[in-house]
């Protein structure tokens, strides 16, 4: 094979895989817009954010495809000789040379300088023209510039999209107010209830998706915690922060200074037999006084208290000692339950705060939207 039919054959295949990448590409052009189109318009209509990349996706790799399969698509030399044969009228004159007819006679030299000749002079843009297939063409023409102008147009998606996640980011501030508060109460080990009240509603939070839920949500949880709490909460807080108030201005008579109430109950408890008459009159007096004062908040230790100072009085001690372990005991489990119950009211005012909050958040994204 000459030089000149060599360089020929090489630049017709080109063409020849030019020309298909073209006719290939315009033939599933309408086919590959249409699902562009389709991903546009489904991206309007449903929270598909991902829709118009992929719709830009899908074109570039449909062209990709079609160029890189063009460049590996396998075109023999017989094929390229009969293409340039028949795009240029030769009369088989490259097909005839490269089939070797007549090969070492002097008709076959005729025959490859013929070739020869004629492929110095071969157009591979007359050989093999690029044709338009006009249907494929006119329809892609059509659905392509209504694809791009969706696709630039604002999409009613995106203002929900940002709604959304608005929403999500009140609702996330807001399960952040009570998960701080909710590790705030749990250094206290009498608030563990309502820590865990509160860390249960953060998570739950978490995991809602409108303002509308969370808002039900922290109503609901508000409304269950103050359902905890006693309606007699403050005259017991009175009662049982007057008691270790008062017992701390002035210890019972033999107690060391600077024990909590029940504490200095048991001491005075374990120090009777220690004490002188007037020490244990005295002690009696005082356990009236403060009975006196625990009537209304906490009537349980106020019996407690009076039945330890009658037993005094009456010189009897083990009964006493009974009273006042009764006395300490009532003493301490009603400051237990009012811390318990105050910071069942702290974590509903919290709620409380967080609901609001969470109003306020709705109300700006309310105005939000409607300002836009």
């Amino acid at each position: 094979m000459s030089a000149s039919l060599q360089s020929m054959i090489t630049s017709m295949r080109r063409r020849l895989r030019a020309a298909w990448a073209l006719a290939t590409a315009q033939i599933i052009a309408p086919v590959v817009v249409g699902v562009a189109l389709l991903f546009v318009v489904l991206g309007r209509f449903f929270d598909m954010s991902w829709s118009d990349p992929v719709a830009l996706a899908i074109v570039l790799a449909s062209l990709l495809l079609v160029a890189a399969t063009a460049m590996m698509l396998r075109v023999p030399d017989i094929v390229v000789a009969r293409a340039a044969d028949k795009g240029l009228h030769t009369q088989d004159a490259f097909s005839t040379a490269l089939e070797g007819h007549g090969q070492g006679t002097t008709f076959g030299e005729r025959i490859d300088a013929r070739a020869a000749l004629l492929a110095a002079d071969a157009d591979p843009k007359h050989a093999i023209p690029f044709h338009v297939h006009s249907k494929p063409v006119i329809a892609a023409a059509i659905l392509a510039p209504v694809a791009i102008m969706l696709a630039l147009m604002a999409n009613p998606q995106d203002a929900e999209r940002a709604e959304r996640a608005r929403d999500h980011a009140a609702i996330a501030a807001t399960a952040e107010i009570l998960e701080r508060e909710a590790e705030r109460l749990t250094a206290d080990p009498s608030a563990s209830e309502a820590a865990a009240r509160l860390e249960a509603l953060a998570e739950e939070l978490a995991r809602t998706d409108t303002l509308d839920r969370a808002d039900e949500l922290l109503r609901q949880s508000a409304e269950e915690l103050r359902q905890t709490i006693d309606p007699n909460l403050l005259s017991s807080k009175a009662a049982s922060q007057g008691l270790q108030q008062s017992l701390d201005n002035q210890p019972l008579p033999g107690v060391e200074a600077g024990l909590s109430a029940s504490e200095q109950l048991a001491q005075a408890a374990t120090g009777l037999d220690d004490l002188s008459e007037d020490e244990l009159a005295a002690l009696a007096e005082r356990l009236d006084q403060l009975a006196a004062t625990q009537q209304a908040g906490d009537p349980t230790a106020a019996t407690a208290l009076s039945a330890a100072a009658a037993a005094i009085r009456a010189n009897n001690a083990s009964g006493a000692r009974a009273a006042l372990g009764e006395a300490g005991a009532a003493v301490a489990a009603s400051a237990g339950d009012v811390q318990s119950q105050q910071a069942a009211a702290d974590a509903a005012a919290t709620v409380d705060r967080a609901a609001a909050a969470l109003a306020a958040a709705r109300s700006g994204s309310g105005s939000g939207s409607g300002s836009g």
